[in-house]
């Protein structure tokens, strides 16, 4: 298991969240606040990660897009359901919130690793 990802996945998640509620509340909410907007995310993005594999120490190739996908899309239901408290429909988010949120999480938790795949290739390619 590589717990490194898992807890940049973690703080990466949490910086999407600290930073869209800052945005949107103009100011520092509460940790209590936080956290209810955090637990959505954290929930459907470990919850795939750890079905499809994406902490093994050799993950499969769809293990990233599908838990980025499927993970983001279901922090985004649950949000919409938990904070919102709106019925837990895609019908029920908006879609701008939807695209930014797999926008915003990709290029951190994406972006992070096609840096690390660049690096270790680099290396691969010098020795």
């Amino acid at each position: 298991m590589r717990v490194r990802w898992i807890v940049y996945d973690g703080l990466a998640l949490l910086l999407f969240t600290v930073i869209g509620v800052y945005h949107h509340h103009s100011g520092i909410p509460s940790v209590g606040y936080l956290v209810r907007v955090a637990i959505p995310f954290g929930v459907g993005w470990f919850l795939v990660a750890l079905l499809v594999g994406l902490y093994r120490a050799t993950p499969p190739r769809y293990a990233f897009p599908l838990t980025w996908l499927v993970g983001v899309s279901i922090g985004v239901l649950g949000y919409s359901w938990v904070v919102m408290e709106r019925e837990m429909s895609f019908a029920m988010v908006s879609p701008a919130f939807w695209i930014l949120s797999l926008l915003f999480i990709g290029v951190l938790t994406g972006g992070a690793r096609l840096v690390v795949w660049l690096v270790g290739r680099r290396r691969t390619s010098t020795a």
